[in-house]
């Protein structure tokens, strides 16, 4: 006889396959900062902190970058994360310890690319 796929079988899982998106920049909105200097006087570089996007997740190396102009402020993580969505928090750390510098919220745009026209790596 032909042998058919027990309980056991990963087969099920194939066929709802959902499509992960990896985002390195995340635009934020409502920001509430923590940080020793204003929001408005980080340089234009950034600040290095580590953040938390995802309730689940360690805090991860980033910059916050603030918005040239009117453009909303943007974090740029070290490495790309997935299953970041508009309407999450993001919550600020410093780069050492677990002094909390601020967060925000996730903003539409996310995962749009890179605005500066920089490919990532």
């Amino acid at each position: 006889g032909s042998a058919s796929p027990g309980p056991g079988s990963s087969r099920a899982g194939t066929g709802g396959r959902v499509e992960r998106t990896l985002t390195r920049r995340v635009p934020l909105a409502s920001i509430n900062w923590l940080g020793d200097e204003a929001l408005s006087d980080l340089p234009a570089a950034g600040v290095e902190l580590r953040v938390k996007v995802r309730s689940t997740r360690p805090p991860v190396p980033a910059r916050l970058l603030p918005g040239p102009g009117d453009a909303l402020p943007t974090i740029e993580l070290a490495a790309a994360e997935e299953g970041v969505a508009p309407g999450q928090a993001c919550v600020f750390y410093a780069p050492h310890g677990s002094r909390v510098l601020g967060g925000g919220w996730i903003a539409r745009g996310v995962g749009t690319g890179d605005p500066s026209g920089r490919q990532g790596g």
